[in-house]
């Protein structure tokens, strides 16, 4: 027999929490099953992060080789640009506009790595249910208004 123990709290007035526990035979397995799944957007979004990183470096020596062309091609005692500088210079100012929306990009998705506690409930409910498991107590006074954790006890025979 296992049991799934799960204790959370969100709401208005707290931060919110998502503990799920389980106890038992084969205790190990689930609780690795459901790390996986609980982490899972934070594993894609570090990929998806690293590789913005990358792609921000890769922009960055661009510029480094446009502005080496450019202080290259300038003249220190001609005051104006000359086409192809201004095309060097058009192309440095694209290459910075991309370097901060992949920065933007690499901020949203460091502020989104976890689940927010809504998204785990489902997706342990729905983990528990798919695996067998039955809801037998919980307790009453959950609500979103409410301040104090909830508690609901899975069992799976």
């Amino acid at each position: 027999m296992i049991t799934a123990k799960v204790e959370y709290s969100y709401g208005r007035y707290n931060l919110g929490y998502y503990h799920l526990h389980f106890y038992g035979d084969n205790a190990k397995r689930f609780d690795n099953e459901w790390h996986d799944i609980e982490y899972r957007k934070l594993h894609t979004n570090k990929r998806l992060i690293n590789d913005y990183n990358a792609l921000i470096e890769n922009h960055g020596k661009f510029i480094a080789e446009y502005k080496a062309q450019l202080k290259a091609s300038k003249k220190w005692y001609r005051p104006w640009y000359n086409k192809t500088e201004i095309a060097l210079r058009k192309q440095i100012l694209e290459e910075q506009e991309k370097i901060e929306k992949l920065i933007e990009k690499v901020d949203c998705l460091d502020r989104d790595c976890f689940y927010s506690v809504s998204e785990l409930r489902v997706k342990a409910e729905r983990f528990l249910s798919e695996n067998g498991f039955i809801l037998s107590t919980a307790s009453k006074a959950c609500s979103y208004y409410s301040s104090r954790s909830c508690t609901e006890v899975w069992t799976r025979a």
